[in-house]
């Protein structure tokens, strides 16, 4: 029942017509749809430092002093199950992470090794150089065990799997894809993340094996995944996530994903066709298809169906056009929220400067800048409570007060506690509803046109998370603002959750 029901709110939103119009060119010109060009991208590129207090001090108490530090600041953790990482890139650069993960951060364990890096040779030669360099110890990484990255922000690194082949030998944990170096960018680079203060660890295979060891693991706060169905799925990928959610671990899943997810449109064979609506070039005539992507069905692998991000525990996000907000390709209904998913930039998997980044999008784009965000207000209230010690506790409880804390008077945090549920809907409540554009829909081959009525929460969720509504987020949770009032959404997820729970069983 509930894959025909699904099923049938993709065909509604399919089926409604678009405004008649010429179609135009779009403006701005493609080539300026990047983040580097938009003023509301997350970050000025100021350098992360913990201890900056302890520098002044003599070279011989700076590590006393700054560990000091370290423990006495509150940190959240986000996992990504992915391709690997580039650790040379500066955008997780942190020359002051030089503690053992395990001396600042609760319930870290005390065995992982350290994978000593060549910064000096990266930043004056490049990375194949720095690659060269540390070949001998990159291979000696080996799978299902933890490693830690000093000198950046990525504390844990684990390989269940292949990452994917690339240009450079396959090395456990680093990445030669390109895919996990973005995600972990756009959620957590000092330069192109939504939470540049978040730690890393970067969870090398997709699939259950990287899930399960992630969700088991209470010391991390959010589990991040771009990726869907990629065979048979084991059902303990199911009760690991119910069981980590039920914990108070948040895991996020990109919608669209998965081997229904194909590039087989009719439109689309040959390669040489072109899209109706056509794809615009750039001096204004209709352009053939390069990448049969850019043609896939709309909404051809529902999201409830999935057992990765079709339970009601799950936070399911879709992806939206950074230029407009419109609902935009890769993505699949229903979702809880949504987030840019179209010419974002992010850091490259082969390179180290910031100036060496990559076009990024697609869900797997949205759902790492959402866990970013969530983990910001996380990293807030732990701030605000005085609570160093993190993870989750009993009650799903994701900050707590430390004793002697002053309160906030209002707002969530006036309880003393945050709990996972209270986190998650502070993100989704504030999130911007963007109505449907039938004039952008005219050149914007990609979006998912909505129909003015519920259903447009099937695809779009609470709406857009971005810079505005972060900040709207973190008024919110220290009682500076009201939560927003969004019955009618409610109503309509609380509808699709209903469904979700026929089939994957309750939270």
């Amino acid at each position: 029942m509930k894959r025909v029901l699904a099923t049938a709110a993709a065909a509604l939103l399919l089926a409604m017509p678009l405004e008649a119009g010429a179609q135009v060119p779009p403006t701005p010109p493609r080539d300026q749809w990047y983040a580097q060009n938009d003023t509301g991208h997350w970050s000025d590129g100021t350098r992360v430092r913990i201890d900056e207090s302890c520098l002044s001090l003599p070279a011989s108490e700076q590590a006393a002093c700054s560990l000091e530090a370290f423990r006495a600041k509150p940190f959240t953790v986000i996992a990504f199950i992915d391709s690997g990482i580039n650790p040379y890139q500066q955008d997780f650069r942190a020359p002051d992470f030089v503690h053992h993960p395990s001396q600042f951060i609760e319930g870290y364990p005390a065995g992982p090794e350290p994978v000593e890096l060549s910064f000096d040779v990266a930043d004056a030669e490049g990375y194949a150089a720095a690659r060269d360099a540390d070949e001998d110890s990159l291979s000696e990484i080996t799978r299902n065990r933890l490693y830690w990255f000093p000198g950046t922000r990525i504390i844990g690194g684990y390989s269940s799997g292949a990452g994917g082949a690339g240009t450079y030998s396959e090395r456990n944990i680093i990445d030669e894809n390109g895919h996990g170096t973005g995600v972990a960018s756009v959620a957590a680079g000092q330069f192109y993340g939504s939470n540049p203060n978040a730690l890393i660890v970067m969870v090398e295979g997709l699939g259950a094996n990287g899930l399960n060891w992630a969700t088991s693991q209470p010391w991390i706060d959010i589990v991040s995944n771009s990726w869907g169905n990629i065979g048979n799925v084991p059902l303990g990928s199911t009760t690991a996530t119910r069981n980590a959610t039920r914990r108070g671990q948040t895991v996020a899943f990109a919608a669209g994903n998965g081997t229904t997810n194909t590039n087989s449109h009719r439109q689309c064979v040959p390669l040489t066709a072109v899209c109706t609506p056509p794809i615009w070039s750039d001096n204004g005539g209709p352009a053939p298809i390069e990448d049969p992507c850019k043609c896939k069905t709309p909404d051809s692998n529902p999201s409830m169906t999935s057992p990765y991000g079709g339970p009601s525990w799950i936070l399911t996000v879709g992806a939206t056009s950074p230029i407009n907000g419109q609902p935009h390709w890769w993505h699949s209904i229903p979702v809880d929220v949504s987030s840019f998913g179209s010419k974002w930039r992010a850091a490259a998997y082969d390179g180290v400067l910031p100036t060496e980044n990559r076009d990024f999008g697609g869900t797997s784009c949205a759902t790492p800048t959402t866990s970013g965000v969530l983990s910001a207000v996380i990293e807030r209230a732990r701030e605000v409570l005085g609570d160093t010690v993190g993870g989750q506790r009993p009650g799903q409880v994701v900050a707590a007060a430390s004793p002697g804390a002053t309160l906030p008077e209002a707002g969530p945090l006036a309880d003393g506690a945050l709990t996972r549920v209270e986190a998650e809907s502070i993100v989704l409540k504030t999130a911007n509803t963007v109505p449907f554009d039938p004039v952008e829909a005219t050149w914007d081959y990609a979006i998912r046109p909505t129909t003015g009525t519920p259903y447009d929460h099937a695809v779009q969720g609470y709406g857009v998370v971005d810079r505005g509504s972060k900040s709207r987020a973190l008024q919110v949770l220290l009682g500076e603002a009201p939560m927003p009032d969004r019955a009618e959404v409610d109503q309509v997820i609380a509808g699709f959750d209903t469904l979700r729970n026929a089939v994957w069983g309750n939270p």
